[in-house]
């Protein structure tokens, strides 16, 4: 019976795959060529895409949902926390492979800073060109559009982990040096899954053997211009920054 199980958790993770990708591909081949027609203003045609993408995704999470793959555990005060953000540094650790679709799914007009190489990727490779910022440019260009994007009221989702974890959160300072610069709030959420899922190096083999609940808390709201230092250097800031992140990463509360 439970060998059973996990062959049909196994089965229904595949579907998943499966779902996703040819979504996306059809996504790619339709929508976005409408778009381009559609409209002629990037700005407008951008944030009309981004909003499609999170609905799709919110779609994708329902099958997952619904499937009982996974379930998705967030507090009423902290959906209306995500819910309303606008210009606002999301900063979370990154547990598996669907972090950043839960995390679209349940943020109005969000972005995000994903792995350059996924760009090449030709299911998804038009909806992040078109949606979302890659990690592979010049450091100061990629803190420039991080904060073009703040500034024009899309919310940024920041793994500042650079990677799936396997537990202990190790931060990098990207996120730091992008809320020095445009001084938006960073709201710190911790997300918790268990069992693990899909992480770093698994594929859907990695179903498990019981549906994966995801907790998602809002640890912070950190207010840059409050910690920042105008005595002390840049590099100085960013490790006071960072240093505030992790300290709320690591609250029991």
């Amino acid at each position: 019976m439970k060998k059973a199980y996990i062959l049909l958790r196994k089965s229904g993770t595949l579907l998943c795959f499966i779902i996703f990708g040819l979504g996306s591909l059809a996504i790619s081949m339709t929508v976005i060529p409408f778009l381009w027609l559609l409209f002629w203003n990037v700005a407008k045609r951008k944030l009309v895409f981004t909003r499609i993408v999170r609905l799709s995704w919110c779609f994708f999470r329902k099958i997952m949902e619904t499937l009982w793959l996974i379930k998705i555990q967030v507090s009423q005060k902290d959906i209306l926390t995500l819910k309303s953000a606008a210009s606002t540094i999301i900063v979370a650790n990154h547990t598996s492979l669907i972090d950043i679709i839960i995390l679209v799914s349940l943020t109005n007009d969000a972005t995000c800073i994903v792995k350059g190489r996924l760009f090449q990727n030709p299911l998804i490779r038009f909806i992040l060109a078109n949606a979302f910022i890659g990690n592979d440019q010049d450091p100061i260009e990629l803190i420039d559009h991080a904060v073009a994007a703040l500034m024009s009221g899309y919310n940024l989702i920041i793994f500042p982990e650079g990677t799936r974890g396997n537990g202990e959160v190790k931060l990098r300072r990207g996120a730091a040096y992008i809320a020095m610069e445009s001084l938006s709030d960073v709201l710190v959420l911790r997300i918790d899954a268990d069992p693990p899922h899909l992480r770093k190096g698994r594929g859907w083999r990695d179903a498990g053997e019981k549906r994966v609940v995801y907790n998602i808390r809002v640890k912070a709201i950190l207010k840059p211009q409050i910690i920042l230092n105008t005595e002390k250097s840049r590099n100085i800031n960013a490790r006071m920054i960072t240093k505030r992140i992790k300290e709320a990463f690591d609250e029991t509360s």
